[in-house]
């Protein structure tokens, strides 16, 4: 396999669906994905910004995958593969009518001027904000607003020999607002929204409730260890097994997953391809009541009984 890491220059992101993965048809395998739209010009729009944009280093990542692959450029190699990247030109996408038929020669607005291409990725996307450094949720990235993304593209040929060329989304920086293209109001964080408007004297406490917080996004950040289990008391009678519930979820743990109010189950975990182990342990023994036993201890612990795993691996594009 040939491929490339690159970061692309700005685009306008249209058919945003990075919250969420979306599937066009109920056959298709749900991705989470980005059209991105580069101006013809080479240039932001003067209302924007005065950076520079294009599409160079995504055509030459493809040649230098292609050539070290297969010994031929990107357009040659098109030829032999059954699904390439596919460069949509703006001035002819078509607007559609209520049946979703074409309307050959109404162009769609937004489109006017734009090379379009679009990226997948089955995998949860990274989103940041416009300095790089601060996280932001993936429904922050709206259809309108001007974005960088971090593409992987790949040349090779898979076990069935079909020759396949890939461009996969990875991570997406929010550059730019921009007049929100499904109409819509631009989305904002709770902070921006409220921004300047402090109730001086509200009797609620200051972060009331932050330890309740939402899980955090695979690849985001690295989430405390779980705290150990207290063991279990002394009984006089046997008790009900015992289930021990661990994850390797992401990045992400299994405390900030059931966390009151965060909305996760374990059957949730398994459908979305988390590793999820559960085990079932037997009660301890009481300790006391009982009478010892010549040569054996008054009170002993049974062995935790062996784990049964659950793994959903995720689904690898192209394999």
């Amino acid at each position: 396999m040939a491929n490339r890491t690159i970061i692309t220059d700005y685009f306008r992101a249209s058919y945003v669906h990075l919250a969420q993965p979306y599937a066009h048809t109920p056959a298709d395998d749900a991705k989470y994905m980005v059209s991105m739209m580069f101006p013809k010009t080479g240039t932001l729009p003067a209302t924007i910004g005065t950076g520079s944009t294009g599409v160079t280093n995504i055509m030459q990542a493809l040649n230098e995958v292609c050539m070290e692959q297969w010994g031929m450029d990107f357009q040659s190699a098109c030829a032999s593969v059954q699904f390439p990247p596919e460069w949509k030109d703006g001035d002819q996408d078509w607007k559609k009518n209520d049946k979703g038929m074409k309307i050959v020669g109404d162009v769609n607005e937004s489109s006017v001027g734009m090379w379009i291409l679009s990226a997948k990725n089955v995998m949860p996307v990274g989103t940041v904000d416009h300095t790089g450094e601060n996280d932001i949720a993936p429904a922050s990235v709206y259809s309108g607003c001007w974005c960088r993304a971090q593409l992987e593209v790949s040349a090779y040929t898979n076990k069935a020999k079909s020759n396949i060329i890939a461009i996969q989304l990875m991570n997406v920086m929010k550059c730019y607002d921009d007049t929100n293209l499904g109409g819509g109001s631009n989305q904002q964080s709770a902070k921006q929204a409220f921004a300047g408007m402090k109730v001086a004297d509200s009797n609620c406490k200051v972060g009331e409730g932050q330890s309740f917080a939402t899980p955090a996004m695979p690849g985001v950040a690295v989430a405390p260890a779980i705290p150990a289990i207290p063991a279990t008391p002394a009984v006089t009678a046997p008790v009900k097994p015992v289930y021990e519930v661990t994850a390797l979820a992401k990045g992400a743990t299994m405390e900030q997953f059931l966390a009151p109010g965060s909305g996760w189950t374990i059957e949730m975990m398994v459908e979305q391809g988390y590793a999820v182990e559960v085990k079932q342990a037997a009660p301890a023994l009481p300790t006391a009541g009982v009478p010892s036993l010549p040569g054996v201890p008054a009170a002993t612990t049974a062995p935790a009984m062996p784990g049964q795993a659950y793994l959903k691996p995720p689904v690898m594009p192209g394999m």
